[in-house]
């Protein structure tokens, strides 16, 4: 969410704005995460604008691993998604 503001959020905690549901697959940190800005130098902003990027960066490392392993036929997004649930915290 634009905006979104957090600042009592502790290292391994859901922040108090995230969504909520049986249906998530996958949480992602989301709070006060400092990136690149579009405007030049950096930026700490909240939401999924900044979670998701996170998730598609494990998502490649998990695709690359495979790969270098010889197993590229297991690197489809069904599969990474298993192993992501397995294995995150």
């Amino acid at each position: 969410a634009s905006g979104a503001r957090d600042f009592t959020t502790a290292p391994d905690r859901v922040a108090a704005f995230t969504q909520r549901s049986k249906d998530l697959d996958i949480l992602a940190p989301g709070a006060r995460i400092t990136s690149t800005s579009l405007r030049g130098g950096f930026e700490t902003r909240s939401g999924t604008s900044m979670a998701s990027p996170i998730v598609a960066g494990a998502a490649v490392v998990i695709r690359q691993a495979l790969e270098a392993n010889g197993r590229a036929a297991e690197a489809t997004p069904a599969n990474i998604l298993k192993i992501m649930k397995a294995t995150g915290k």
